[in-house]
């Protein structure tokens, strides 16, 4: 469906900055488990990357997000 995509799995450990979800807009503190998301189409760069909470990632296709 769409456009494919890379995702990276994070366990928060060594995150240090805090992050808007694009899914729900709400922060992803230092220390939270996520996933970084990027296009899977060899353009664009770390500019591209997003962070989601997991189930806003997980959610993103049914319209509905969430912590």
């Amino acid at each position: 469906m769409g456009r494919a995509w890379i995702v990276r799995r994070l366990t928060g450990q060594t995150s240090t900055r805090v992050y808007t979800c694009p899914g729900c807009t709400h922060e992803i503190q230092p220390g939270t488990p996520h996933v970084v998301v990027w296009p899977d189409d060899g353009l664009g760069g770390a500019d591209d990357r997003r962070h989601w909470h997991s189930r806003c990632w997980q959610a993103r296709d049914r319209g509905r997000y969430g912590r």
